[in-house]
């Protein structure tokens, strides 16, 4: 089973949601995936994936602390650091919601330990990576910086790469990104999938809430009345508009080959 990780550059692109959306839709495809996070830990101890899942995701936080280093008098303690999660790739089955401020590390923790020859001598199974971003100059900048690293098969042989257009902030009609990253991406393909904003009236109650979309998705309209202390009436379109948004979404990634050969 392959591994699949979800990143962006930057905070507020989608990337959690979007972790989540592949981690729900495997699951409705009939496969058995696990959850990790490479993500900022609250003093709870867990990132904002593992508030939805609690007991469900594996959390590998942001790196190993300077302080730590120096102490155990290990200046590679920050390669050791992300050894484990190399070993989550060799073993696969892994959704990774993988935070914008570790990327760079992550990155070059690949290079330097040569990732790519250990995956082909070990057989490891193929690695995804879906990028996020939202319309917005910047982000498209980041976003181009990713797909750069991530197609150098010297750091990571990523097996399928796709750009996931995040229109919660907007459209993306008047920015001609594809025309960018296919220069970057040279040979490979780029798959481009389409996020449409959701329109739930849930939705800010559940980022309020740290409700999982799993959670939300399987509330009645009662419960959901219940538990976000609205009425019956915005717990009943708000619950259909988030099952209709959630299958549309499905539906495209499907299409999209996602949930192929996982």
């Amino acid at each position: 089973m392959r591994s699949i990780l979800c990143a962006a550059h930057a905070g507020g692109q989608g990337k959690t949601t979007l972790a989540q959306l592949v981690y729900l839709g495997l699951q409705r495809s009939g496969a058995n995936y696990k959850l990790a996070s490479a993500d900022f830990v609250d003093e709870s101890g867990h990132s904002k994936i593992g508030k939805m899942y609690p007991q469900r995701v594996t959390e590998f936080g942001v790196g190993a602390e300077l302080s730590i280093a120096k102490k155990a008098n290990d200046m590679n303690a920050s390669l050791k650091y992300w050894d484990r999660l190399g070993r989550s790739f060799l073993d696969g089955g892994v959704v990774v919601d993988l935070g914008a401020n570790v990327v760079t590390q992550v990155i070059e923790w690949a290079r330097t330990r040569k990732v790519s020859q250990i995956f082909q001598s070990r057989k490891a199974p193929p690695v995804d990576v879906m990028l996020v971003c939202r319309a917005e100059k910047h982000a498209i900048d980041d976003i181009s910086d990713l797909v750069r690293n991530f197609n150098d098969q010297d750091v990571m042989p990523i097996s399928r790469m796709y750009i996931v257009l995040n229109e919660a902030g907007g459209s993306f009609s008047t920015l001609k990104i594809s025309q960018e990253l296919n220069k970057i991406a040279e040979n490979r393909s780029l798959h481009y999938i389409k996020l449409p904003r959701c329109t739930s009236e849930l939705w800010h109650l559940m980022e309020l809430n740290f409700v999982s979309l799993e959670e939300a998705l399987n509330l009645t309209e009662d419960e959901a009345a219940e538990k976000f202390d609205i009425d019956i009436w915005e717990a009943t379109s708000g619950v259909a508009d988030l099952r209709i948004w959630f299958d549309r979404v499905y539906a495209t990634m499907k299409e999209e080959g996602v949930f192929e050969g996982t």
